[in-house]
């Protein structure tokens, strides 16, 4: 679900989009970070997925 919000974070309302993020900021420790670093390689958008994963979550 991670990958798929910073995929789609410019069709989604700002608020929205920061109440999911921030909440998500609240969870990181519990997330297979492992995994959602190997799903995010499949797509041709990684980088801007990098950025947004390292800036607005972690």
């Amino acid at each position: 679900m991670l990958v798929e919000l910073m995929r789609n974070s410019a069709n989604m309302p700002l608020d929205y989009y920061k109440e999911v993020t921030s909440s998500y900021c609240k969870r990181i420790d519990a997330m297979d970070m492992r995994a959602v670093e190997d799903y995010m390689n499949l797509f041709e958008r990684n980088d801007y997925m990098w950025d947004i994963l390292y800036k607005e979550i972690l």
